[in-house]
């Protein structure tokens, strides 16, 4: 370890994705501690972690400003109100506080559905001004003060399903282009590019943002079929100008239909601008194409990584503009299946690749347009 240069080690830091591993990293090599601190603090997800280690995450931001002052984005897991110790509240207060670059925050409630926190005072009163904020656990008619001020927000996410907060009007929220929220509780006279939004059979709120949207993600728990087939027909009259689409279906169930989807190759062909599209099942078993005449000329079947890679062939080749497919299934008691392929837009050239993880916020163009 004393022969790396400081440069490859920084390198080897801010190249992982795995927290542990650089964390493992500064407990055999002590050259490894500086460097890492800006990976390991950069981007924080205390999510479905224990209390205990809230509680120290807290206590060190608060103690060494330095490391806090390098948090830009934060997951954060907290208990219900009425569980949620004062002596608990006060460490979660002091750590915000602390974090004055903070740009990415997520809270969550450990009681899965509950939305109802009054302490809002734990944002409000904190510097930090957010890029992107998703709640699931602050009541929303307590964060009157803490949009006020969160002038720089791009990105509101609200529980799934819920509604865009009525109270945000006029002048507030200035710099807002990505809501996920309830499609029709999403307001008309918003610039809004990209939206995320639970499936409904009526779309039409969709054609209001017509002319700024170039993103949309349709989440679905249902297994209808009428989700991976009808909605790209409701879609494209709506929005035909989209850029980047996908269907995802959330709930994992444990049957599965012995039906097949139609592939979505010649409704998709349809956008003249769509360069991403991703689709992710949790209850099919295959993609049918139909021929000229009418019948089945092809059968992809969901759990077979070779018909993934064909099918998002198919894809690439029916739509010129498209540049990355993703395709994601799930088909019990196999692993989840997620197969990529993106085509160079200088020479054309196709690359592909298959993973065993479906990571939904990785593979998102809603929150990582860049991806």
């Amino acid at each position: 370890m004393a022969q790396l240069p400081t440069e490859l080690i920084a390198l080897i830091c801010t190249q992982s994705n795995d927290h542990a591993t650089v964390a493992s990293l500064c407990r055999v090599a002590r050259r490894f501690v500086a460097p890492a601190q800006d990976h390991l603090f950069r981007t924080v997800d205390l999510e479905e972690k224990p209390l205990r280690i809230l509680r120290s995450w807290c206590s060190t931001v608060a103690k060494h400003r330095v490391l806090a002052e390098r948090v830009h984005a934060l997951s954060l897991q907290l208990p219900g109100t009425l569980a949620f110790m004062s002596a608990d509240v006060e460490k979660v207060s002091k750590a915000l506080k602390a974090c004055k670059n903070l740009k990415e925050l997520r809270v969550t409630n450990e009681m899965s559905g509950r939305v109802d926190s009054m302490l809002e005072w734990l944002v409000s009163k904190a510097p930090f001004m957010l890029t992107k904020f998703t709640n699931s656990y602050f009541h929303p008619s307590y964060l009157d003060a803490f949009f006020a001020r969160q002038a720089d927000l791009q990105v509101l996410a609200v529980p799934f399903g819920g509604s865009f907060p009525a109270d945000i009007v006029g002048d507030k929220l200035p710099n807002l282009i990505a809501v996920s929220a309830s499609l029709d509780s999403i307001p008309t006279d918003r610039p809004v590019q990209r939206i995320e939004t639970p499936y409904q059979h009526n779309l039409s709120h969709l054609a209001y943002f017509s002319k700024t949207l170039t993103t949309l993600s349709l989440i679905s728990y249902s297994t209808e079929r009428r989700f991976f087939e009808g909605a790209l027909n409701l879609i494209h009259e709506a929005v035909p100008q989209l850029v980047h689409l996908s269907l995802v279906q959330r709930r994992r169930t444990s049957t599965f239909l012995p039906w097949a989807i139609e592939t979505p190759a010649a409704r998709l062909k349809r956008f003249k601008k769509l360069q991403t599209f991703t689709l992710v099942t949790r209850n099919i078993l295959n993609f049918a194409r139909d021929g000229a005449s009418g019948t089945i000329d092809k059968m992809y079947e969901a759990k077979s990584p070779e018909n993934l890679r064909e099918l998002a062939a198919e894809i690439l080749e029916a739509c010129p503009t498209m540049r990355r497919v993703v395709i994601g299934t799930e088909v019990k008691p196999e692993p989840e299946l997620l197969y990529t392929a993106t085509r160079s837009s200088e020479d054309g050239e196709v690359k592909g690749w298959l993973e065993n993880e479906i990571d939904l916020r990785r593979i998102s163009m809603f929150w990582a347009p860049t991806s």
